[in-house]
């Protein structure tokens, strides 16, 4: 490939213009990929972490239903069974309101399901916590305490299993989100590397390439005015182009021309002077032979 039609100008143009692109290509991916793993942990952290914690907060408040009502039944004291009983009205406001929470924040199918099969388990806890509640107003407190070991602690253990149901599909969906991370991080570092590369060989080429384009004219002409300075008229340029160099070598070939046809006059001139020179040493001779 030549360049000698270019002029230096464009060619250190076009060489800056090849490294913007390339800088811009390599930033511009590095961004995309940046923001895609900025989503990911956006999503973690905003989505899936809170759900996790809003589960596992519904189990601890279940669980402090289950101490209320535990204290509900030895408590002989009417005040101090009236404050665990509002303890688990509080808890269950808690409950209903991470339910709220969750409804407006799950939107897969599969999360949809789980999340229903938890409302559902709620409700049918709820339903035996109401009976165990009405059973000690009522004053049986034996009963109570065997609806608590037998049909309540059947609901909670159902509604645990619902709960950590939902929670082993976050937890997936978490290491997925992880997996998903990484990917994006080493795919992207892979390809960040592969065009810095790229960049770097094609910088390197197209450097020598201008480089070489500019040099070797320049040597030749170097060598052709090292000639000159020693008198030397036979050289000869061979270099053309439309390029500033080019026009240097032209306006090079002609002042050889003009010094090789000012020398050529010169000498003939020299020629018809000697030859002057000639006649009239004859003439003179004749002169002084004829006195």
């Amino acid at each position: 490939m030549t360049l000698s039609g270019v002029k230096l100008r464009t060619r250190l143009g076009i060489a800056f213009a090849v490294v913007v692109v390339l800088m811009t290509v390599v930033g511009g991916y590095s961004i995309n990929r940046m923001a895609l793993f900025d989503g990911k942990i956006r999503n973690l952290i905003e989505d899936k972490w809170p759900k996790t914690v809003m589960l596992n907060d519904l189990k601890s408040q279940v669980n402090v239903v289950a101490r209320g009502l535990r204290n509900m039944i030895i408590l002989q004291d009417p005040q101090e069974v009236q404050k665990e009983e509002k303890r688990i009205g509080d808890s269950l406001q808690v409950v209903d309101k991470r339910l709220d929470e969750l409804r407006k924040i799950v939107q897969s199918d599969s999360g949809k399901a789980a999340l229903k099969e938890v409302s559902e388990a709620k409700a049918a806890y709820q339903e035996a916590q109401h009976h165990v509640v009405a059973t000690i107003k009522a004053g049986d407190k034996d009963k109570a305490g065997q609806e608590l070991i037998g049909s309540m602690r059947k609901a909670q253990s159902a509604l645990f299993g619902a709960i950590d149901k939902m929670l082993a599909y976050q937890d997936k969906e978490m290491v997925r989100v992880g997996t998903e991370s990484k990917q994006i991080i080493d795919q992207g570092r892979m390809v960040v590397i592969g065009l810095l590369i790229v960049a770097v060989i094609l910088s390197v080429l197209l450097a020598l390439m201008i480089v070489h384009s500019i040099t070797a004219p320049v040597a030749e002409l170097i060598a052709a005015n090292d000639r000159l300075a020693e008198n030397d008229l036979t050289v000869s340029i061979t270099l053309s182009g439309n390029d500033e160099l080019g026009h240097l070598a032209e306006s090079t070939r002609k002042v050889v021309g003009n010094l090789r046809e000012m020398l050529g006059r010169v000498s003939e001139s020299s020629s018809e002077i000697a030859s002057a020179s000639q006649q009239l040493r004859a003439t003179a001779e004749q002169i002084a032979t004829g006195a």
